[in-house]
């Protein structure tokens, strides 16, 4: 999400849309990058440097994304989401914007957990951290709704044995759902 430029979305005015993920960015810190920046762009994981990832953007996502790109400058790289203020609340040079932080990340997306969230689930292991959405929202939801698992993987950058290791409960239960998918298909056949 920090690194998705509008360059790498394909927004249509209607349904659909499509994000070509092509890595990540870090905070490594000053020290810890070659070039003494705060952080560092990187490829996508355990993949050549110049590999993408289409990832399938559902209709309201679309409509969001479009609209924070109708209302926000991008930052001097493309990039949708930059630290538009500095220290002490000022405003910041696009030219110095940069990915917003992940500390920033955290703090709006436990504030919104806070808000969204009764007390019981906010003691629960529920979303408690952002990525945790990934989970929660994207993949499991495609598998539960019966997309296919190859597909599945390739949207979230798994192989298929890892995919159906980690999200094999969200295809239990599915059968009659299947059962009446093959038999719809029979049907079609004669």
């Amino acid at each position: 999400m920090r690194n998705l430029r509008s360059t790498d979305l394909k927004l249509p005015e209607t349904g659909w849309g499509e994000a070509i993920l092509a890595g990540s960015y870090t905070d490594a810190g000053k020290a810890w990058t070659d070039d003494g920046k705060l952080g560092e762009e990187r490829g996508l994981k355990h993949r050549v440097t110049t590999a993408t990832r289409p990832v399938p953007l559902v209709p309201p996502l679309v409509k969001l994304l479009r609209d924070h790109l109708e209302r926000f400058e991008t930052g001097p790289g493309g990039w949708l989401f930059v630290s538009r203020v500095g220290k002490f609340g000022r405003p910041m040079p696009a030219s110095l914007s940069r990915p917003v932080p992940l500390a920033a990340v955290e703090r709006a997306f436990k504030t919104a957990r806070e808000a969204a969230f009764t007390e019981a689930e906010q003691k629960s292991p529920l979303a408690q951290r952002p990525y945790d959405l990934r989970h929660a929202a994207a993949v499991s939801t495609w598998l539960a709704a019966g997309a296919p698992p190859t597909l599945v993987a390739q949207w979230a950058g798994h192989g298929v044995d890892v995919l159906l290791k980690v999200y094999a409960h969200a295809v239990d239960g599915q059968g009659p759902a299947a059962m009446k998918r093959i038999e719809d298909a029979l049907n079609d056949e004669k």
